[in-house]
């Protein structure tokens, strides 16, 4: 739709989510690569919705090979859950859960060698070793550095969908304004802890995006980024 009316040029970031096929996958990639005939800058982030640990894979066969050998070497970023990270660097399933910081680190950087050069992996849903159960962190690598980011965690009645395109859009488009991994690791976790914070309040199933819409634009809270190495 961009194409005919002209303003694909214009375009800095491309996200994909949820693939439903190898075949909207291949589309996808067709057009990060139309995009970026046009502007070589554009940056492609790929979140590579397979699973997660409760629900184990749930999307059709042949997508976990399909992000692992044909979607990340057009990525500049990635954003994996814990989970998904195991299923991509080749670990075993539950290796990372609780594990020390530096085995989630050393798995991401094998993801950052199959992408493109001088991006960056987020990892979400991260398990820290010796942590509560009342915090959940992510943690950020690129080629130089590691960082990590912890906030509390939120029970819901019932789990809102949609958390993980909401991590991968805050992040993206965070780290295509500033082109800082740390920066936008910080502004991803303090949006998406309003939205969280509202959505908990609420008791919703669905994430109160709209009705957050005053705090994703200014965060009362932040949290703080540490770094890894």
């Amino acid at each position: 739709g961009l194409v005919p009316r002209g303003v694909h040029s214009d375009c800095d970031l491309v996200l994909t989510g949820y693939l439903g096929s190898i075949g909207v996958g291949q589309v996808a990639l067709r057009t990060v690569a139309q995009l970026r005939d046009a502007k070589v800058t554009v940056l492609y982030c790929c979140d590579p919705v397979i699973g997660d640990r409760d629900g184990g894979v749930y999307v059709a066969d042949g997508l976990t090979a399909f992000f692992r050998d044909v979607a990340l070497p057009a990525a500049n970023i990635l954003t994996p859950n814990q989970f998904e990270l195991e299923l991509l660097a080749g670990c075993s399933t539950g290796a990372l859960d609780g594990a020390p910081l530096a085995d989630t680190v050393a798995a991401a950087r094998v993801l950052l060698e199959r992408i493109q050069p001088g991006g960056c992996v987020l990892v979400t849903s991260v398990v820290v070793q010796g942590a509560g159960v009342d915090h959940t962190a992510m943690v950020a690598v690129d080629a130089r550095d590691a960082w990590i980011v912890e906030a509390p965690r939120f029970v819901f009645t019932l789990p809102p969908h949609g958390a993980g395109d909401l991590v991968a859009a805050l992040f993206a488009a965070r780290y295509a304004q500033s082109g800082l991994v740390s920066d936008a690791l910080e502004d991803c976790a303090a949006r998406l802890h309003a939205v969280f914070a509202e959505t908990a309040k609420r008791d919703s199933a669905e994430l109160e995006i709209i009705a957050a819409r005053a705090m994703i634009t200014s965060p009362m809270m932040r949290f703080e980024v540490r770094p890894l190495n």
